[in-house]
Parts: structure tokens; C-alpha cells; sequence
């Protein structure tokens, strides 16, 4: 399994790339706002900059997640990567498996580094108002599970054979999925919905994988 998710790593460096590169400048712009700036001022709340940075990955990440899934599934139907590793004494569900749990890597490289730099800050420069920090968790929940279901929307449609449907139904598609945030707010109902949306999209991807003659 380890030999599979560093296969998948290596096939998708670019998008590592960029997680890491979105990360690394992200967590940066956060540190310096709350270093240079709040520090210079009596903090009042949540530093603003948390929800920019927040509405800035809200904002184009779900796209670039299912562009990540799409290009995994396509990329392994259109050069028949899984019939290949299928010879060498593994199965499918291993490497459909391997795909998943590399892409929710990707995803966790993202949030998990800026979420835990932010929790830090506002410990050890705690506003003097306090502020309800539970709403900033729902966002980066709200962050995860809307990412997750673009991602599994992906891999679902970067399974046809097409060379066009994977960009054009990520395109068509993952603005509908960000409409539930916008409709719904951040609460326990939108989490609800995406978290349901991410099971039948995988679901459905278990069975394309499975039943499909490689």
C-alpha cells in the first residue's frame, strides 16, 4: 500500500507542489499580519486576516481539488496505469484505495498546517475581547468536507473517457457543490449534506472501478 501512495505522489507531484507552496505562503501572510500588525494594536475579536485567507481557499480550492481527483482517474484510465499495477499482485480496491488516501493527503497538507498555525496564534495572542473560536472551526470544516466532496466528485467524473468531460463537469459542477455553503450557511446541515455528497460520489466510484474491465 505504501509502495502505491508514493506511486500516486510521485504521478501528482505538481499538485503537491502547489499544496505545499498555497501552505507554506498562507501560513506565512497569517504569522506576519499577526505578528506586524496585531501586535501593534489591541486585538479585538478574530484577526480579520484569518477570514480572508479563509474566504481566498474557500473560494478556489474545491476547484482545484476536482481537478485533483479528475486528473487521477483520468490519467489512470487513459494510460491503463491500475491494468499494469493489476499484474503485479495487487488488487483494485488496493489502488483505488492507495488513490484515495493520497488525495485526502493533499488535502490535509493544506488545512490541517494552517488551521493548527492559527489555533497557536490566537492562544498565545489571545484578543482581548474573547472571541467565539468554535465559528472558525465549523469554517475549516466546512473547508474540509466541501473540498472533500469536489475531490470525490472528481474522481467520479475523471473516470469517463473523455478528454473534455473531466474539465468541463469540474467546471459545471463545483460551483453547485459551493452554492450548499452560500444556501446553507456553515452549520451542521451543509456539513451534513457534503459529508452525504462525498459517501455516494465514492460509492459510486467504488463501482465504476470494480465493475469496469481494466
Amino acid at each position: 500500500m505504501l509502495a502505491l501512495i508514493k506511486r500516486e505522489i510521485r504521478d501528482n507531484f505538481g499538485f503537491f507542489i502547489i499544496a505545499i507552496i498555497l501552505t507554506v505562503v498562507f501560513t506565512l501572510i497569517v504569522i506576519y499580519s499577526i505578528l506586524i500588525d496585531e501586535m501593534g494594536k489591541m486585538p479585538i475579536g478574530i484577526p480579520i486576516v484569518m477570514y480572508t485567507i479563509f474566504s481566498f481557499l474557500l473560494a478556489f480550492l474545491p476547484f482545484i481539488c476536482t481537478s485533483f481527483g479528475a486528473q487521477q482517474m483520468y490519467t489512470d484510465r487513459n494510460k491503463k496505469i491500475s491494468t499494469f499495477l493489476a499484474t503485479m499482485a495487487t488488487t483494485r480496491r488496493r489502488i483505488l484505495t492507495a488513490k484515495i488516501i493520497t488525495g485526502l493527503l493533499w488535502i490535509g497538507i493544506i488545512i490541517v498546517p494552517l488551521a493548527t498555525v492559527e489555533a497557536i496564534l490566537l492562544r498565545v495572542f489571545p484578543p482581548i475581547v474573547p472571541a467565539d473560536t468554535s465559528f472558525l472551526v465549523k469554517l475549516f470544516i466546512t473547508l474540509f468536507l466541501i473540498c472533500l466532496a469536489c475531490y470525490c466528485m472528481g474522481l467520479q467524473i475523471g473516470w469517463n473517457t473523455n478528454k473534455f468531460f473531466p474539465i468541463l463537469g469540474g467546471l459545471a459542477l463545483t460551483p453547485v457543490l459551493m452554492s450548499i455553503i452560500i444556501i446553507k450557511g456553515f452549520g451542521i446541515e451543509t456539513a451534513l449534506i457534503l459529508l452525504l455528497l462525498s459517501i455516494a460520489s465514492m460509492i459510486r466510484v467504488w463501482q465504476q472501478v470494480i465493475t469496469t474491465p481494466l
